[in-house]
């Protein structure tokens, strides 16, 4: 056999060496990706059933008398006590503290629709000298801790006489949980087409009547998804107003149910405390069941065209 065929041979079998190798790093690279995905199944799978076993514990306790409570904690209770509602209803407050909440929520959430959608569609659509730095400014806020500006947020709403005041939460929570929305928002907005501007300008309509009539109502599932995480963080919002609040009439949610947890450590109404947390929490999650077609429409509204 001469020394031609040898290379011929040796090219060969490096050729087929090379072909297994591949093979084999295919196969391990396709194992590793099936069990990514099954680990990644395994955890999100735990954390759901951890998340409703916990939220259903609570339920049940909160339907318990105080001495099933301490008898048993895992223990179902022997009769259902609603009347724990109704005392943690009117005796703790609750139904106060919740109307607060609820305007302040509302409020703050509407004006964050509004003002994160105008500032977005300018951003995202008006090009302009210095818009993508002014984009970086808005998002910048978002990096900036809570606990940072604690002093100086007090200090500012002691100087306009809004401090102890629902208003002067609002005027918080808006510049506060704006830089998220119009970091989204733009996004959305990004993704449109130019040519429906176009064709809406063609007919004769104004720059804020584009907007309103035909960009803002493409973007729908983005000022939904928006408005429900902010829902959800300003609704649950505990440090903030516990600085800037402290007559008992004005208190959020949250800090009514901890005012009801100071309370119980001396009556020893764990029912009603427990009843409370089930109020706190009832909203935010019956918000979440009725739109949550809506976030995952959203987010992947936005995944596919961003």
């Amino acid at each position: 056999m001469d020394t031609k065929n040898l290379t011929q041979i040796g090219e060969i079998s490096h050729f087929q060496f090379r072909k297994v190798k591949y093979r084999i790093r295919g196969s391990i690279e396709k194992l590793l990706r099936g069990w990514r995905w099954i680990i990644g199944y395994v955890i999100l799978w735990g954390w759901v059933v951890f998340s409703v076993l916990a939220l259903t514990w609570i339920f049940y306790t909160s339907l318990k008398t105080n001495q099933e409570i301490f008898a048993g904690i895992w223990n179902l209770p022997e009769s259902l006590q609603w009347n724990n509602y109704v005392r943690a209803w009117t005796r703790a407050h609750i139904a106060n503290y919740f109307l607060n909440s609820l305007f302040v929520t509302l409020i703050s959430v509407t004006a964050l629709a509004l003002i994160s959608s105008m500032a977005a569609y300018a951003l995202a659509r008006c090009k302009f000298r210095g818009s993508n730095l002014l984009f970086y400014f808005f998002l910048s806020g978002i990096m900036i801790p809570v606990q940072l500006i604690l002093v100086p947020l007090y200090k500012l709403l002691t100087s306009l006489s809004l401090v102890d005041s629902l208003i002067g939460l609002i005027f918080i929570y808006v510049p506060l949980f704006l830089p998220f929305s119009i970091f989204v928002m733009t996004g959305f907005f990004r993704t449109l087409p130019l040519e429906l501007e176009e064709a809406a300008a063609l007919d004769g309509c104004s720059e804020f009547g584009i907007f309103w009539h035909v960009m803002l109502p493409l973007v729908l599932p983005g000022v939904i998804v928006v408005a429900i995480f902010n829902t959800i963080a300003i609704w649950n919002e505990y440090l903030l107003a516990l600085v800037n609040i402290s007559t008992a009439q004005r208190r959020t949610l949250p800090l009514g149910i901890y005012n009801l947890y100071v309370s119980t450590a001396f009556t020893i109404d764990w029912a009603a405390l427990f009843a409370g947390l089930v109020l706190l929490m009832l909203p935010t999650i019956v918000v979440f069941l009725i739109l949550r077609k809506k976030i995952i429409g959203g987010l992947t509204f936005g995944a596919l065209k961003g």
